[in-house]
């Protein structure tokens, strides 16, 4: 695939779901000078980061709706952090929100405009265990990514149960990329796992690994809303650049999905290649295969799926303020964020 065109307004976009990773301390980027101050960046595929990406530049939504995404892959989750955090890719991110509470209540610019995706989790136990819900871990082992809003998603479940997340169950931190493999050898009873590895793990072991509970779902449930998202955000200089851009963002992502759901086949083709990463930047695709398409996006796994969306802040801002608390409660943010935070155009 050629280098992705540059032209447009003199800000483009920051695309990335880093949060799928993202539960390290940002760090190893490379020298601010040698990269783009704007521009957008991408985790490597395969992740859930690289999908819109090949739809979005194939179908040329950013010049449909009057911005440009130039890709510039980090090569680390860390790094991609660290560019982002620190204004050296200063568009936009997509996160759970707790990074992004953190970061601005450390006083980084970081401005949240709307949701754009919900991304199921799922906690995965073995089918023939003890484990058959989230009422039976009292007592058992659970792996979990402790820095991710997935976590707090888990003790919310589990305080929901009278479970005592301290003393009542063992909870280890995990990278969650090796979640399912742990799972595997046995090292815990259950595991948070990011949807496409549940969908992988049920491939390579059908039957052997089933999912207790969706707890995006349950936490959604709790705080009497549909969906729970994660989130765009925006560096405010980006904004102040780029006034009245926010619109046509959301209209990309939503985009996106439609396309999805009304040309699968197509979808599927631009979403097949293979990511390849040359000095930092991305050539490829998704590297996303048909069976993961057809789980994620189509059928459903266990009668979850991906989706993409375009929702305004403004339709967002109380379900946000809930979730906050969660945060909070747990100690992962100090205090819950002022309205600085969310930006409405």
């Amino acid at each position: 695939m050629a280098k992705f065109d540059t032209r447009g307004f003199a800000g483009r976009l920051a695309l990335a779901l880093a949060a799928v990773a993202a539960a390290v301390v940002a760090a190893g980027a490379v020298a601010a000078q040698s990269l783009p101050t704007l521009g957008s960046a991408s985790f490597p595929g395969p992740s859930m980061s690289s999908q819109p990406i090949p739809i979005i530049k194939g179908l040329k939504l950013d010049e449909k709706n009057g911005w440009n995404l130039d890709w510039n892959v980090r090569t680390t989750a860390a790094a991609y952090l660290n560019d982002y955090y620190t204004n050296v890719y200063s568009g936009l991110h997509v996160s759970g929100v707790n990074y992004l509470a953190a970061n601005y209540n450390k006083g980084t610019p970081v401005r949240i405009v709307g949701g754009t995706l919900v991304f199921p989790y799922a906690v995965m136990a073995k089918a023939d265990g003890p484990v058959k819900s989230m009422a039976d871990l009292k007592g058992k082992s659970l792996g979990s990514p402790k820095a991710s809003y997935i976590h707090a998603y888990v003790l919310a479940v589990l305080k929901s149960l009278k479970i005592d997340p301290d003393k009542e169950i063992k909870i280890e931190n995990i990278d969650i990329l090796q979640s399912a493999a742990l799972l595997d050898r046995g090292d815990f009873d259950a595991v948070v796992v990011p949807a496409e590895y549940a969908v992988r793990l049920d491939q390579q072991a059908p039957g052997k690994f089933k999912p207790i509970a969706f707890p995006d779902k349950d936490v959604a449930k709790m705080l009497g809303v549909e969906e729970m998202y994660l989130v765009f955000t925006v560096h405010a200089d980006w904004l102040k650049a780029n006034p009245g851009k926010v619109k046509g963002l959301l209209t990309t992502m939503a985009e996106v999905q439609k396309f999805i759901d009304t040309n699968p086949t197509e979808a599927k083709r631009l979403l097949a290649p293979r990511t390849d990463i040359s000095g930092g930047k991305g050539t490829g695709g998704a590297n996303l295969d048909e069976a993961i398409f057809k789980a994620m996006y189509q059928d459903g796994y266990f009668g979850r799926k991906m989706k993409w969306v375009g929702i305004p802040i403004k339709d967002l801002k109380a379900q946000l303020k809930k979730e906050f608390e969660l945060y909070k409660e747990i100690g992962m943010i100090d205090k819950i964020p002022d309205d600085g935070i969310f930006h409405e155009e």
